[in-house]
């Protein structure tokens, strides 16, 4: 019997009939379903739509005869059948177009196929990574293989969709699931009860924990959770703020920026960093109501070096990073989305921050000086106190085999801590330090040359003592501590600042693979003043 691939959505409870689960701005006709036992439902059938196909007006310059008549035809189609309580959606041709937006449960799919999928024959994985900027990727392998074969970040990857063979001894053959399910089956129309059931029997097990637990530690939130989400935010920001604050939307140079400034703010408002702050109390003054559309209508506002004017830059909104409890569960509000996190994940995640933010001999860094910046402080620190600390920053050193050179850090001590520094300014400044870090100590261990290089500018700098540590034999790497030391103002008189969470999962990623080199790892705050 010949295969039959369909595409499927569960709808939310709660749908008054199956009307109810289609735009109601696209004219559908209604066709009811009959013959299937403890099956009801729909065929709701879209107006056919005629058009030119694009390659017409291209050719027909050169084509003597007129393609007038050269038309493609389309019609989509959802068919929405209830069953054992709950309802589904097949839809055909372009029958989600037909789908209220909100109609349909997220992460169905992604849930079926885990559950029934062979975790040895997967096909492809898409994911996204949150740092610097949302990294979107879909890997694919030339043949089935097992996880191990995608190299995903399990601990930082938000995945959205699975594609796969179906595990031994199932009616269906082959799955992909993201808010959908596609799945390819023996069974006909005439099985629609089986399959049914099957799907509904998929959807609510649980074995996709043995393979794949880690799916459950972030997700995207519920877009139906979104507007209760943000009444919270409004509320935390018209009561003050709460922990709230703002961070770049985007990857910026630093370099570059003189000043930021807000919708109606005066040139008094102007700030070298982002402050949530400021904002505020230019809504205050200004007496204007907080709410969704005016965080974000309302801009950050950014003026370059050189330059003598403010220019938009990104709305409030997708600037504000906050993290709240809802119904029990944690969210988190970053680039302008909200993301659910699971309880287990959070408490792992804070733990290891807690953990190396607590070392046994903390560095005794003197605060930071008000506007001072982060090479102006390392300067400073250094000159001060040169028998404990050598500095390296803005030097810089080519590892072995690499096309572009990399700093191995900004200060270091002669008690063997390895200090890498960077001023809190966003999430992006962040993902660089801890990337930083990790690659360093990498290159430490296991780059002689590089230790070599490091060596010698120790010495031409007049620090034989620091040189000495940069053994030319491979170190002992329990021997050395990589410090962060993470430059920040109390955040609306709070000292340390949280770490927002997408930082501090990055945090996490990067800290164990020094953790796992055989480093000791430390996290220090810096008191801006």
């Amino acid at each position: 019997m010949a295969a039959t691939t369909l595409t499927i959505f569960l709808l939310k409870n709660g749908l008054a009939n199956f009307q109810d689960a289609i735009d109601p701005s696209k004219p559908t006709t209604a066709y009811p379903l009959t013959g299937l036992d403890g099956v009801t439902g729909s065929l709701f059938l879209g107006q056919q739509k005629k058009h030119t196909p694009e390659w017409v007006e291209m050719v027909q310059p050169y084509i003597s005869t007129s393609l007038s008549g050269v038309l493609s035809a389309s019609r989509s189609a959802v068919l929405v059948a209830n069953h054992g309580g709950r309802s589904f959606a097949f839809v055909f041709g372009h029958g989600r177009s037909l789908l209220k937006a909100t109609a349909w449960e997220r992460g169905f799919g992604l849930k079926v196929t885990l559950n029934r999928v062979d975790p040895d024959a997967l096909r492809s994985i898409d994911s996204k990574t949150y740092e610097d900027l949302v990294v979107s990727t879909r890997k694919q392998t030339s043949k089935t293989s097992s996880l191990g074969s995608f190299d995903l970040d399990v601990g930082r990857a938000l995945v959205r969709g699975v594609a796969g063979n179906a595990a031994s001894n199932q009616v269906f053959s082959r799955f992909a699931g993201s808010d959908a399910l596609r799945v390819t089956t023996a069974l006909s129309f005439a099985d629609l009860p089986q399959l049914l059931t099957e799907i509904q029997a998929a959807y609510s097990a649980t074995n996709y924990r043995t393979n794949f637990a880690w799916i459950d530690n972030i997700r995207e939130a519920d877009p139906t959770k979104v507007p209760a989400l943000d009444r919270k935010l409004v509320q935390a920001l018209q009561a003050g703020g709460d922990s709230a604050y703002l961070a770049p939307a985007e990857v910026i140079d630093w370099e570059e920026i003189e000043a930021f400034n807000y919708t109606n703010g005066r040139q008094a408002d102007a700030t070298e960093d982002l402050s949530l702050g400021t904002y505020l109390d230019i809504v205050t003054r200004r007496n204007l109501a907080i709410s969704v559309d005016s965080l974000n209508s309302h801009e950050v506002r950014v003026r370059y070096v050189n330059d003598v004017e403010f220019r938009k830059a990104w709305s409030i909104y997708d600037c504000l990073v906050w993290e709240t409890q809802y119904q029990s569960k944690r969210y988190t509000l970053f680039d302008g989305r909200w993301f659910q996190v699971s309880r287990d994940y959070a408490a792992k995640v804070d733990n290891f921050v807690s953990r190396i933010s607590a070392p046994s001999s903390p560095i005794a860094f003197p605060n930071a000086n008000p506007n001072e910046s982060e090479g102006d402080y390392n300067d400073r620190v250094a000159g001060g106190n040169a028998a404990l600390f050598a500095m390296l920053d803005r030097q810089t050193f080519r590892p072995s085999g690499a096309a572009t050179p990399i700093e191995f850090c900004d200060l270091m001590t002669n008690g063997r801590k390895i200090i890498h520094v960077k001023k809190r300014s966003s999430s992006a400044t962040l993902s660089h330090l801890f990337s930083q870090g990790s690659v360093s100590a990498d290159l430490f261990l296991n780059d002689s040359p590089l230790r070599t290089s490091v060596r010698r500018k120790l010495g031409q700098l007049g620090k034989p003592s620091h040189a000495a540590l940069i053994t030319q034999a491979r170190p002992t790497a329990g021997d050395y501590q990589i410090v962060y030391a993470v430059i920040a103002s109390p955040t609306r008189g709070t000292f340390p600042p949280r770490l927002p969470f997408f930082s501090a999962v990055n945090l996490m990623h990067h800290g164990s693979r020094i953790e796992g080199l055989g480093f000791q790892l430390a996290l220090q705050y810096i008191r801006q003043l």
